[in-house]
């Protein structure tokens, strides 16, 4: 559990400071891809001076998973909901709720108040989006909590809001039906300020084909498995990385021997230090996501100066292709295949594509996102308090 000091009991006129709660559904820890969502935004807005309590579920659902995924999903509900109905009233101005596992916290809270506090949910990928998605490939096994995308549904329809973090979320939730144009926005997740400004030196860049996250189908791990060993043994001056895949990750379980030799295995890189040095020395990063509400990878690997082949999916939907990346059309085999040959034996479109990549996310700054999303908090209050 992250935790500040108990906010006051009422907010002083003006627009600071805002007492925010933030009930997450992933583990508020920096080093994993959603974790480091919510505790950065966390930390920028306490910098501001806003005063935050994050509750994750080590406190909403004590005990963890102990009688397996589904119990933890349900005791996850109800721990936000007893959270959210014991903790707010008077003395926050806003609750954030990340997940549709706070669909039940949603209903209580807008149904015990009225004028306060504002009801955000936060999306960090939204579920019946990612149930659509995976459900279209063979690869990705149906979603046991297909069942609850309804409930979770009610959450999202219900909140006074939704924040996601790319547009291409966005867009499917207003086709859903989720919420006006006006109450749901997207805002693209910041870089660490480490990856910002970083000099584009791609001479020291290696004949490196770079995957980082885990080993997941929904990743498109499929399609790395059956498209790079044809790159690989085209091109048998290039090698692949595969990065943040975990400790029982073995290559020789998912490739075939005669490319063994090309294919690195780093099961585990901190993002300040040794993954941004990893990217650096990369030409070419893969995302070949089934789903990805956002894809941080992506954009790191693009700071860092890699060219970018990926699905359009999450933040790289919202890309140029053949500009800032090059997008990979298509789940079946050889789509991968198509996206790299380019890449790998047009050296000047290579660069080009880094070049363009690199500046796309100049502009993902965390105190940028968190003054427009305090502008959408202040906004929101006013006008549910009919100011």
């Amino acid at each position: 559990m992250y935790h500040v000091s108990r906010p006051a009991r009422h907010r002083p006129d003006g627009p600071f400071p805002l007492n925010i709660l933030t009930l997450s559904n992933c583990p508020a820890d920096p080093s994993l891809g959603s974790g480091y969502v919510v505790s950065g935004y966390a930390e920028t807005l306490r910098r501001a001076g806003h005063r935050v309590r994050v509750d994750d579920p080590a406190s909403l659902a004590p005990g963890g998973v102990v009688f397996g995924r589904r119990a933890f999903r349900y005791r996850l509900a109800l721990g936000m909901a007893w959270t959210a109905l014991c903790a707010v009233g008077a003395r926050y101005d806003v609750v954030e709720l990340f997940g549709g596992d706070a669909w039940l916290a949603i209903r209580i809270l807008k149904r015990r108040f009225r004028k306060q506090p504002l009801v955000i949910a936060r999306s960090n990928g939204l579920e019946p989006h990612a149930t659509a998605a995976s459900s279209s490939s063979a690869a990705v096994k149906r979603p046991w909590n297909l069942r609850h995308d309804r409930l979770f549904e009610t959450g999202f329809r219900r909140a006074d809001a939704i924040v996601t973090v790319s547009e291409w979320d966005r867009q499917w939730g207003l086709d859903a039906g989720y919420q006006p144009p006006d109450r749901l926005v997207a805002i693209e997740n910041p870089l660490p300020a480490s990856y910002l400004g970083l000099p584009l030196d791609r001479a020291q860049a290696s004949k490196i084909v770079l995957y980082c996250g885990t080993w997941l189908p929904r990743k498109g791990t499929e399609l790395i498995r059956s498209d790079m060993p044809m790159v690989l043994r085209s091109y048998p001056d290039w090698r692949l990385q595969l990065i943040g895949v975990g400790d029982g990750f073995d290559k020789r379980d998912h490739f075939p021997s005669e490319v063994w030799p090309q294919i690195e295995v780093i099961p585990q890189a901190d993002r300040e230090t040794r993954l941004r040095e990893l990217y650096r020395s990369a030409a070419i990063a893969i995302m070949p996501s089934i789903y990805d509400s956002f894809g941080l990878v992506a954009a790191e690997a693009m700071a860092c100066g890699c060219a970018l082949a990926a699905s359009p999916v999450g933040f790289a939907a919202s890309l140029r292709p053949n500009v800032e990346c090059l997008w990979i059309n298509g789940r079946e085999p050889g789509a991968l295949d198509g996206a790299l040959r380019p890449l790998i034996e047009n050296e000047k479109m290579r660069l080009a594509i880094a070049a363009a990549g690199r500046e796309r996310v100049q502009g993902l700054r965390w105190d940028d996102a968190c003054r427009r999303l305090v502008g959408l908090y202040e906004t929101w209050l006013r006008e549910k308090r009919g100011e």
